[in-house]
């Protein structure tokens, strides 16, 4: 009996309980509010009011207490069973050594790393929502920028994805791509089957040092993206996520274009002076605008002229716009769902994920996306760990609503006031039209609001990739690793042109002979739909293995890797079209791809054959290896050196193994004995140089040819066509990179950053040279050499600080970035009118701005003015010819922002949290655009600026419009919109993203343990414009994208 009182006596402060009540505060005795303090037997959770106060219930002796406040270091104690427990907070700082640097073949501190890198933490790459993983990056990544819109503008290339780091390498937009790697190797797939809800953090690697392991892909940067993985010991974690985002349609009225009124206007001068009447007696019988039709039949007596003037009015008050935004557009909406469970024990930890996207565009087409990733890895034996990876990922698409048509009147309607559908008579007169065949013909309308009904577009892919890895620890110090990876990726593409849409009924109807006597009818295209299918398939497998050595000894420290990798991928696709296409029975009809058909205006033609096979293979052998060695904590010396080969390129073994290789060096002076600057508490001076690599795979040192099956069109015989010519010199394209950088931390580290200056030089660059045309290489009329040569320079500046720390938590990160090139050796010369079109030129930068010098209107005629063998000048054509001198244009500057970046802060109270982002790009022009006059005759359509046209003496005083001229004079208007004046600062600030979420206070013992709110608004719009028009720069030829607004949760169990 006494052992029992004793054994209750003992156990009695464990199984009673109390309420325990207390006050959190910070150093300065300031109150901590928001502050989570969790019981960590019973996972209880509490939240501190606005004066740091908390109450905790049933509160059991024995138990221990878990404090945590964002900006503090985390705390935990015993618990005390004391009314008014005052419990301090230690501000935590910012220690840049917290961040693990992921090169995709090791992980290192950042502290020992001499090369260049920006990290991209989960929190802050998810201020912002989507469904595309690296759309999010050019706006919080230092050293890269996204100028798609004013590469595009100037009619160039971009690259796939748009991004560069530091600038351009390359003159192939092709391969000006950065490297994309996913969990240490190279992602051969489709990048939109990468799912944002699984990445755990991006490492982007930017000079020689960081990315020149990674060999003749590394040139352009890389992207190492690094998903979710589970943890050992850890307990079942359930992750839930769900949020939509709706787009609205694009504002079609804010593009600044000529109004319907004014272009009926045009269409009745263009009727008076008989511009293209005499298609009325063309054979083919055009069609023309529903305008000509009126006063067609006015000019023929049909009808008078106020039955024609109450017609034309009547399209007067029609705009197609609204057409477009009653039928053809609509919100785009965007779902996106995401569930995780992952665990661990002390041999295993796991992960499964699943995730599933639906999406619906502004033209109500669908796209559904599945993702399922699993991840682990066990500790079989001591020091061995096998890992292995499933990442499997399904999307399907379709086709939405669309119009056929670019160039429609604008006062065409595409249903009419009941919500018929409208009949468009695109190629031929309806009076033609009506009469042919006598009815056996198919009905020759196109029906702008149903004809998408009739077309039947899907898209299906899959793609898996396999991870399987081992690692061996042989010693403390020396460590084995192989990895090998297995991604297939599978594309099928249809398209089904139904019997009932225009595309078939105009190619059946264009074929048809009538026989007149007979009263027989033969189709050249087989009556039925029009099936197009196509395939393909992506192989890609690795193998690497390495050697890792990481030993320390008193002061020194030497971490060392060597290995090698072994890679091929695969590609083969294939396609085949077919008439007369049953879907029913699936059954085709044969025709014939040889001989001429004879079509209904009795002319002929072929019909091409669309069968096509491809297939590539590429194998790579790789060697590196890479070292760094510390000297008592301080000093730091890294080197690399890699050595890769392809299948594909070069013809002696020289030219096929290209050796890459870099060195650091990296002085830590605030642990220098003599350094006493308490408030720079940090800084480190790096320096680092080397080379890196690029190569295009189709671009080859052997001849290749594409083999057609179809027949030449004159010799009605099977062909071929050269693709690359021999060509045993052509050599890699190879960037070296001096970087030196200087990293600091002040005031214990509440301000941190890091300044960068950089200089590449890019030799043996791919160009394309003009070849002799006598050697008989036929259609080949260049040849790629490596002909060129690329100089860029740059800063990089990356400033974080901790403003506030207190119950509001505020803080800042700024991204400086500026990039400059230029073209330092380049053989192959242009003329004046292509450099003006944006064509290279060496000694400038490959973004150069040239155009015509202007010389204003001519105050008599309103006509443009240029300039002549340096004489004011109307002469138009001597502006086009080849000899006008370039050194007579004018630059103006770069059409690609030198200076981008952005400034981001992040303002956190209680379990609120507020972010949002402004990006900025200077000191670069774009070409406003504005009216052509020859396009305004010939496709009735054009610019505002018609209206401010020079229209009588004096008006040059205040417009530079030229005046309108009838017939147009095309060189005239290029002149015009290739000229000075079009020149416009493109300097802006864009508020990009808000985003506001709410962690809510849950309490532990219930089945949800967290759980957040958010809601985010993208794209908000421009802040400051340095030009006068109003223009948005990035979206100036286009309806600018409209805002897109995303809420959603996630919680935890």
């Amino acid at each position: 009996m006494k052992r029992r009182l004793l054994l209750f006596l003992t156990l009695l402060p464990w199984l009673a309980s109390a309420q325990l009540s207390g006050k959190i505060i910070n150093e300065e005795e300031k109150p901590v509010a928001g502050a989570t303090i969790e019981l960590l037997r019973t996972r209880v959770q509490v939240h501190t009011n606005v004066h740091g106060d908390f109450t905790l219930k049933e509160t059991r002796s024995g138990d221990s207490i878990l404090v945590t406040a964002v900006g503090y270091v985390p705390l935990r104690l015993p618990v005390q069973m004391i009314t008014g427990w005052i419990i301090r907070l230690s501000i935590q700082v910012q220690e840049l050594e917290e961040v693990q640097v992921n090169t995709g073949y090791q992980r290192l501190p950042r502290e020992r790393a001499t090369g260049s890198f920006a990290f991209v933490d989960s929190a802050l790459y998810n201020q912002q929502v989507g469904t595309e993983a690296l759309g999010r990056l050019a706006y919080i990544t230092n050293g890269m920028a996204n100028n798609t819109a004013a590469i595009k503008a100037r009619n160039g290339n971009p690259s796939a994805t748009g991004l560069t780091i530091r600038g351009v390498s390359t003159f192939s937009a092709s391969i000006a791509d950065p490297l994309i790697v996913v969990d240490n190797f190279p992602y051969a797939g489709d990048l939109k089957n990468i799912n944002p809800n699984d990445i755990e953090s991006i490492t982007v690697l930017k000079d020689a040092p960081a990315a020149s392991i990674w060999g003749v892909k590394s040139a352009n940067g890389v992207i190492v993206i690094t998903t979710k993985k589970g943890k050992y010991e850890q307990p079942l974690r359930v992750s839930f996520s769900n949020n939509i985002t709706i787009t609205p349609p694009p504002d079609l009225f804010s593009q600044p274009i000529i109004g319907t009124s004014d272009i009926i206007d045009l269409e009745k001068f263009l009727f008076s002076q008989n511009y293209k009447l005499a298609d009325t007696l063309n054979p083919t019988f055009p069609a023309f605008s529903d305008v000509y039709e009126i006063l067609l039949l006015q000019r023929r007596g049909a009808i008078t002229a106020a039955e024609a003037e109450q017609r034309i009015d009547v399209l007067r008050q029609r705009d197609i716009r609204k057409q477009y935004e009653k039928y053809i557009y609509s919100n785009a909406v965007n779902q996106q769902y995401a569930i995780s469970l992952q665990g661990g024990t002390r041999q295993a930890n796991w992960r499964l994920s699943v995730g599933h996207d639906r999406t619906r565009d502004i033209f109500s087409a669908p796209y559904n996306r599945t993702t399922v990733q699993s991840q682990s890895a066990w500790k079989l034996f001591k020091g061995f760990e096998l890992t292995t990876g499933i990442d499997y990922v399904e999307s399907r698409s379709s086709n939405g609503k669309s119009v056929v048509s670019p160039q429609l009147s604008p006062y065409t309607q595409f249903a009419d006031e009941q919500g018929n559908p409208v009949a468009l008579y695109l190629k031929y007169r309806k009076t033609f039209v009506d009469t042919l065949g006598g009815g056996r013909m198919l009905d020759w309308a196109y029906y702008p609001l149903t004809d998408y009904k009739h077309i039947n577009q899907k898209n299906a892919g899959s793609n898996i990739n396999l991870n399987l890895g081992f690692n061996y620890k042989l010693k403390s110090y020396l460590t084995i690793d192989v990895r090998a990876r297995y991604q297939q990726q599978a594309n099928e593409a249809s398209r089904l042109a139904g019997i009932e849409s225009f595309e078939v009924r105009d190619q059946v109807n264009y074929y048809t002979q009538i026989n007149r006597t007979t009263g027989l009818v033969k189709y050249g295209v087989p009556m039925g739909d029009i099936l197009l299918k196509s395939a393909s398939v992506e192989k890609a497998q690795d193998i690497r293995g390495q050697i890792q050595f990481n030993q320390t000894w008193g002061i020194h420290q030497l971490t060392a890797m060597l290995g090698g990798q072994l890679s091929e991928t695969k590609r083969s696709s294939n396609q085949f079209q077919v008439y007369g296409y049953n879907p029913d029975i699936m059954t085709y009809t044969p025709v014939d791809y040889v001989n001429f058909i004879t079509d209904m205006f009795g002319g002929s033609g072929i019909l091409q054959d669309a069968t096509e096979f491809q297939k590539t293979n590429n194998r790579t052998v790789s060697a590196y290896g890479n070292l760094a060695y510390t000297l008592l904590g301080r000093y730091t010396l890294s080197a690399s050196a890699r050595r890769d080969a392809s299948n594909l390129f070069g013809l002696r073994t020289n030219d096929r193994w290209n050796p890459l290789w870099s060195a650091g060096v990296k002085w830590d002076i605030s642990k220098e004995p003599f350094y006493k600057l308490d408030q720079l508490n940090m800084l480190r001076m790096r320096l680092t140089y080397g080379a890196m690599g690029n190569v295009d795979p189709s671009k080859v040192a052997v001849s290749t040819f594409t083999y057609s099956s179809s027949l030449n069109s004159y010799l009605r015989e099977p062909y071929s066509s050269l693709t690359n010519a021999y060509n045993p010199l052509l050599r890699w394209e190879e960037t070296r990179m001096l970087n030196m950088a200087v990293d600091f931390g002040l005031f214990n580290n509440r301000i941190t950053g890091s300044v960068e200056r950089y200089r590449k030089y890019t030799r043996d660059v791919y160009d394309n040279l003009p070849f002799d045309p006598t050697t008989g290489l036929g259609m080949v009329a260049i040849v790629v050499q490596n002909a060129a040569e690329l100089k860029s320079t740059g800063w990089d500046l990356q400033l974080n600080t901790i403003n506030t720390n207190g119950a509001i938590n505020w803080r800042t990160d700024i991204i400086v970035n500026n990039n400059s090139n230029s073209i330092k050796k380049r053989y192959v010369t242009n003329t004046a009118a292509n450099v003006a079109n944006g064509a290279y030129i060496q000694g400038q930068s490959i973004y150069s701005y040239f155009a015509y010098a202007w010389g204003g209107l001519d105050p008599l005629t309103g006509d443009p003015q240029g300039y002549v063998n340096k004489e004011l000048s109307k002469n138009y054509t001597a502006m086009f010819r080849p000899d006008y001198p370039i050194d007579d244009l004018k630059y103006l500057g770069v059409y690609v922002p030198t200076w981008t970046g952005s400034m981001g802060n992040t303002i956190a109270y209680k379990g609120f949290s507020l972010s949002f982002r402004m990006i900025y790009k200077l000191g670069y022009y774009f070409n406003r655009g504005s009216i052509s006059y020859t396009d305004l005759i010939s496709k009735k359509s054009g610019h505002a600026d018609y209206y401010e046209r020079w229209q009588k003496p004096g008006d040059e005083l205040h417009t530079q419009v030229p005046s309108f001229v009838y017939p147009g004079v095309a060189n005239r208007d290029r002149f015009y919109l290739l000229s000075e004046e079009m020149a416009t600062r493109g300097d802006h600030l864009r508020l990009q993203y808000i985003n506001l979420s709410y962690d809510w206070p849950v309490r532990a013992e219930r089945t949800i343990k967290s759980l957040q709110l958010y809601c985010n608004v993208n794209n908000v719009g421009l802040l400051w414009k340095a030009n006068k028009y109003g223009l948005d720069p990035e979206n100036y030829k286009q309806p600018a994208p409209a805002r897109n607004y995303s809420f959603g949760l996630r919680a935890s169990l």
